[in-house]
């Protein structure tokens, strides 16, 4: 009966505990307050993104000097043989006598040998205005106004000038030597303010300084040094005379400017601290005076060079510091174009391009005695 009695114990244990499972699983539902529900639900993310613009560059940003190499001052020998024809303007690098070019209204040679080899380089559709170098060999050209063209190795790179008017009769023309590319050109207003166009990376960004008004001459002479100052002197239209500015603009952007604007009697020509003009000259903040061994009422002189020089029809003079002195006779009917830093002569025979000796030279008396010497 034991063995019996303990079996029913055991099933009425187990009975228990089936019933107690089922009344758990019928207990209500508990209520919100109870129940406490963990749901994941993606929500946006709003992520914030600060843009910080970067500082605006320079007004004029260049390359520091010790990136321009050294002047180089003598060429290898010219082989006019090889020399381009059609040829209507000559360019010599202010800072290399190896790199010279010559070019008309369509197309642009340019030689790295001193004359000896050319390229047909910087070919594109628009009338060619001005051709220079900068301090490490690019060849630069301005087409149309405001077209510039690099020969970059093997690479030519093409912009637009921004910031320029454009116009088909604006003055606009290169300023080389430094390590910028430099473009003199004038404003989109009405009163023809010239303006300074720079760029520090191949034409691919451009700073700008804005001179004077009433720049409608096309009477400008510049160069760039290698720090990056720029030096200009410019004549602007003034009824029946043309003053002139002469600015000099250093890697800052900061513009000093001459406060002598005394009318420039011919076309302007500047070299270092001296700029010249007819038969005259004038340092900064001063009075023109006459050319010390020229005639003051020659008007054919043509002033001229990285190393400066006058040309009359026959003669040669050496320009320094206000005074010209006798160098070597000048060949009838020769146009002269440039001077080179080996003070190599270029110019145009007809239509022939010629390079002639720049050293010193005996001047027949006669040639002499046409030209009396200036007060």
């Amino acid at each position: 009966m034991s063995g019996i009695t303990s079996k029913a114990e055991e099933l009425r244990t187990g009975g228990q505990i089936a019933l107690a499972i089922a009344l758990l699983a019928l207990r209500p539902s508990a209520t919100p307050e109870d129940r406490v529900c963990v749901i994941s639900i993606p929500t946006p993310v709003v992520v914030t993104r600060t843009i910080v613009a970067p500082p605006a560059p320079p007004a004029v940003v260049s390359k520091a000097i010790a990136t321009c190499p050294a002047p180089v001052h003598e060429s290898p020998r010219a082989a006019p043989e090889n020399f381009p024809s059609g040829m209507t303007h000559v360019v010599a690098a202010e800072t290399d006598a190896r790199w010279i070019a010559a070019w008309n209204r369509d197309y642009v040679w340019v030689s790295h040998d001193g004359g000896a080899t050319w390229e047909r380089e910087l070919d594109r559709d628009g009338v060619v205005g001005a051709v220079t170098f900068d301090c490490f060999g690019h060849a630069i050209v301005l087409r149309d106004a405001t077209q510039v063209g690099i020969h970059d190795g093997d690479v030519e790179r093409w912009h637009r000038v921004p910031g320029l008017h454009g116009g088909s009769e604006d003055p606009n023309t290169l300023i080389g030597g430094g390590p910028d590319v430099v473009v003199l050109g004038i404003t989109t207003q009405q009163n023809w303010t010239a303006r300074i166009a720079i760029s520090s990376d191949l034409g691919a960004t451009w700073a700008h300084r804005d001179l004077m008004h009433w720049y409608e001459s096309h009477n400008a002479s510049g160069r760039q040094d290698r720090d990056g100052t720029i030096h200009l002197a410019m004549a602007f239209a003034d009824c029946m005379s043309d003053p002139m500015d002469w600015y000099t603009i250093d890697r800052t952007g900061k513009i000093h400017v001459d406060d002598n604007t005394t009318s420039a009697v011919g076309m302007v020509y500047v070299h270092g601290d001296v700029t010249y003009a007819g038969g005259q000259f004038r340092h900064m903040h001063r009075e023109w005076q006459a050319i010390a061994g020229l005639n003051e009422q020659v008007w054919a002189v043509k002033f001229l060079g990285v190393v400066p020089r006058a040309i009359t029809d026959s003669v040669v003079y050496r320009l320094e510091d206000g005074v010209a002195t006798p160098l070597r006779p000048w060949p009838v009917g020769v146009q002269p174009l440039a001077v080179d830093l080996s003070g190599r002569i270029w110019g145009l025979d007809g239509e022939r391009l010629v390079a002639v000796d720049g050293h010193a030279a005996p001047v027949p008396a006669e040639l002499l005695t046409a030209l009396p010497a200036g007060d």
